[in-house]
């Protein structure tokens, strides 16, 4: 089976990446942690929760969409704070485009699971993961 594989080049026009954004990402905050931000910004904390289920339960990514915040603490968020995305960093596909794998670059703040037991009570591994490649 042939596989295309492709690493995507960032542009070299001078164009933002998302390091170089100097409002905080709010993608990845629990939320508790908004619940604390909003508090240190004067909010209640309810407000944070409020966030929270905008971003990770309605998928918004946009302030002025979140009706239920007054109108004054969209506009602080909005300034303050942006809702980043994943960016894509490469992909592969077969040549029959069936299948596809994309990996994203992640965040400084966000940590991706890692495949394996970690042994907190479930299952252990299968045996085929004790195999030995030699």
């Amino acid at each position: 089976m042939i596989v295309k594989s492709e690493t995507l080049a960032k542009s070299g026009n001078g164009g933002s990446s998302a390091s170089d954004e100097p409002r905080e990402n709010l993608l990845g905050q629990s939320a508790p942690e908004l619940e604390k931000l909003l508090y240190a910004l004067g909010e209640k904390p309810y407000r944070g929760r409020q966030v929270a289920e905008w971003i990770y339960g309605r998928g918004v990514a946009d302030f002025a969409a979140m009706t239920n915040l007054p109108a004054p603490l969209r506009a602080k968020l909005e300034e303050a704070f942006t809702i980043g995305s994943l960016e894509e960093r490469a992909r592969r596909e077969t040549p029959d485009r069936r299948t596809r794998k994309v990996a994203y670059a992640l965040p400084a703040a966000v940590s991706a699971p890692r495949a394996g037991w970690d042994g907190a009570g479930t299952s252990p591994p299968p045996r085929s993961w004790n195999r030995r490649f030699d």
